[in-house]
């Protein structure tokens, strides 16, 4: 019999695993978003399954990384929506 492969999940696991002393070195709040990280991570694991990669870790950075552009994309949203409600030119905020 053949080797099974890890689940997504379980790749996932691993480097958490992997990365287990440089997380118990963080500070306490660097310790909350460094395991936030990896829950976003957790949103991509149907396509490290499709992936078939036989570098996992890097799609895992790539998902984390999409999610903080997602969440960077609606922050500036919300910016210029709020500085229209105020007037001022999405150009002029970084003056403020």
């Amino acid at each position: 019999m053949g080797r099974t492969n890890e689940t997504a999940t379980q790749l996932i696991r691993f480097q958490q695993q992997e990365l287990a002393k440089f997380f118990s070195a963080l500070r306490k709040a660097d310790q909350e978003a460094f395991a936030d990280l990896f829950a976003l991570a957790q949103f991509h694991i149907a396509p490290l399954a499709f992936s078939g990669t036989a570098e996992p870790q890097m799609i895992i950075y790539f998902a984390m990384l999409l999610e903080q552009h997602k969440l960077i994309l609606h922050l500036q949203k919300v910016i210029q929506f709020l500085l229209e409600q105020q007037g001022i030119e999405s150009d002029q905020w970084l003056d403020l």
